[in-house]
């Protein structure tokens, strides 16, 4: 089930901040991708999916349940030290949060001071 356009707009700005990171690897568009593109930093490869959102996130709680289908598709991603998963969300005020999504946990991310806030399984 699809919950509207693909957030295409996002996926280029996103893609534009990523390859500020590291090198990216296009994945949008994909049959049945879980994820818009791969970045490679430094030693990571990192999987990333793009969002939009009509609010802020508040709350992991919030975050789960209005992107349950995306974190389960990144949760699909092989976990091994090397690689992570992010979901990224374009506010409409074109400011972004960021969440690593692991098997067992949400950890939003600060891009301002690359700092990891908050874990809820």
């Amino acid at each position: 089930m699809s919950r509207g356009r693909p957030p295409r707009l996002a996926c280029r700005e996103a893609y534009a901040r990523a390859a500020q990171r590291g090198m990216v690897l296009d994945a949008a568009g994909r049959e049945a991708s879980r994820f818009d593109f791969i970045l490679f930093v430094r030693e990571r490869v990192i999987f990333v999916r793009v969002k939009r959102s009509h609010s802020r996130i508040s709350t992991l709680g919030q975050l789960s349940l209005q992107f349950s289908s995306e974190i389960a598709g990144l949760r699909k991603v092989p976990q091994i030290p090397v690689v992570s998963c992010e979901l990224w969300i374009l506010l409409p005020w074109g400011t972004w949060q960021y969440y690593g999504i692991s098997d067992d946990a949400i950890t939003e991310i600060h891009d301002d001071i690359g700092k990891i806030s908050t874990n809820v399984t």
